[in-house]
């Protein structure tokens, strides 16, 4: 049987981090100081997907996480389909503020993570990455509903200028990597346009329940205890 030893530098940071997601960024940026880009990386990778989830979300967005320059493209997805566990159940007849607190998580989630390092290359990594998944296009589509821009971009992106280290910028790596994303966005927004009810109302519901259960999925299954069980 073998036996995993934890480097010494992962558990101080995950020590840290039961502690407060504060005080995990602290530790690794305190390691960040005695201990090369190798070793951080090395560090960042062994976290698990919930530490990598908390601190890209908890991180200050005016500063670069460890996270956002070490996590890897796998570990990206793996702590973003994590991240509709951290919502309540949408109300039937959601508000839009409901909208607007998960719309901003996601974002704030992708964008540092992809947009982080100024790594154009690392940014496409991550988005070829987040791609492959179904629910990706949607969710990408998701973060421009109700934003000025979304049309333009939609209909002009040769031409449309669009700001950086924004959703608007992950619509334009996403066009280039995965052209049919345009055309799938596209027919969302016709469908819209053309329809009497509010589709972008049941768009956005119908992706931010599949988010949850794809976090749901993700979730341990519950232990029964022997006393639970009943003799029939």
């Amino acid at each position: 049987m073998t036996t995993t030893i934890e480097n010494p530098h992962t558990a101080l940071v995950r020590a840290a981090l039961a502690s407060g997601v504060s005080a995990g960024e602290h530790s690794l940026l305190a390691l960040a100081k005695d201990t090369d880009d190798t070793q951080l990386a090395v560090i960042v990778g062994e976290l698990p997907a919930d530490d990598i989830l908390a601190l890209a979300l908890e991180a200050d967005i005016t500063k670069v996480s460890m996270v956002h320059l070490f996590a890897t493209p796998e570990q990206m997805l793996a702590a973003f389909e994590r991240i509709g566990s951290n919502w309540s159940q949408l109300a039937k007849v959601p508000c839009a503020e409901d909208y607007l607190i998960r719309r901003q998580d996601i974002e704030d989630f992708l964008c540092p993570m992809m947009f982080g390092t100024s790594d154009e290359a690392r940014a496409k990594e991550m988005m070829r990455a987040f791609l492959t998944k179904e629910y990706a296009v949607d969710t990408l589509y998701f973060l421009g509903i109700g934003q000025n821009g979304r049309e333009q971009l939609l209909t002009q992106a040769a031409t449309a200028p669009f700001a950086r280290d924004s959703w608007q910028q992950l619509w334009e790596i996403a066009f280039e990597l995965q052209p049919s994303a345009r055309t799938t966005m596209r027919a969302h927004f016709q469908t819209t346009l053309e329809s009497a009810k509010d589709e972008d109302g049941r768009f956005a519901r119908d992706i931010l329940n599949e988010l949850q259960r794809v976090a749901a999925s993700h979730q341990p299954e519950p232990v029964v205890a022997e006393d639970e069980f009943v003799d029939i």
